[in-house]
Parts: C-alpha cells; sequence; structure tokens
C-alpha cells in the first residue's frame, strides 16, 4: 500500500496504529479527521519513512509539534496543515526537518516575519498558501 486516502473520516489513533507497518507509504490524507492526535503521528513516523505527500488540514487533535513528532519522515515533499495555529519554534524547524519540501500549504496564518523566514530559507519552495495568499 503506497497510497491512503482516509479525508473526512472519524478513525482513531488506535484503529491507525498498524500504519507503522506501511513502510511503502507515500501519500497520505487524514485531512478533517478531529479524531487522530500526535500519537497518530508517532505511528507515522515509525514506520512511514517514505512519506512524500500529507494532508493534515483541520485534525483538530493534532498540535504544531507534529513537525517534530514526523522528523523521520524526511522525504516529505507536500505537506498540507490548513487550520494549525503555529509557534515560532516548531515553524522554524520545518526546513530543517523536510528539505524536500516543495510545496507546503496552510491558512489562517498571521505571522508574516515567520512567512519571510521560511522565503529565506528555503528559497525552492514552490508555494506556500495562506490566507492572505502569499506566494514565494
Amino acid at each position: 500500500l503506497i497510497h491512503l486516502n482516509v479525508r473526512d473520516n472519524i478513525l482513531t489513533d488506535e484503529s491507525l496504529e498498524n500504519i507503522q507497518l506501511c513502510n511503502h507509504f507515500e501519500y497520505l490524507d487524514v485531512s478533517e479527521n478531529f479524531q487522530l492526535s500526535d500519537i497518530f503521528l508517532t505511528y507515522v513516523a515509525i514506520g512511514c519513512h517514505r512519506l512524500k505527500f500529507l494532508d493534515i488540514t483541520n485534525c483538530r487533535c493534532i498540535t504544531d509539534a507534529f513537525v517534530l513528532i514526523l522528523y523521520p519522515c524526511i522525504k516529505l515533499e507536500i505537506l498540507c496543515v490548513e487550520g494549525f495555529e503555529f509557534k515560532g519554534l516548531y515553524f522554524n524547524m520545518i526546513p530543517y526537518f523536510y528539505p524536500k519540501l516543495f510545496e507546503f500549504h496552510l491558512r489562517h496564518f498571521g505571522d508574516d516575519e515567520l512567512l519571510e523566514s521560511l522565503n529565506l530559507t528555503m528559497p525552492g519552495l514552490l508555494t506556500t498558501r495562506c490566507i492572505h495568499n502569499h506566494h514565494f
């Protein structure tokens, strides 16, 4: 299995615990899930090291610490995190933990300084979307 789209579902951390055994995953969309938490992402980090696409948009129980939790997924190229309230610490780690990232989607992000910092650190980033429609 390399592609899983379970967008807008009611799955829990426990129901997806075996995702850690899916070491061929490249695409994972669990967006719009209000049950999954950082525990689920720990399972992803254990086994999904080939992950290239991740959409955790509006997963309200996942915190911005996902940046640190998913560190083993260094092949990540596309990251969709719309609906997150980032703190500077985690946001600033993105370029270092995900050097292959070329597309980053976020929304409701009002810190223009952090966005500019990301742009300077990752000049190859093709798309950064936020509510103000910044494009880098």
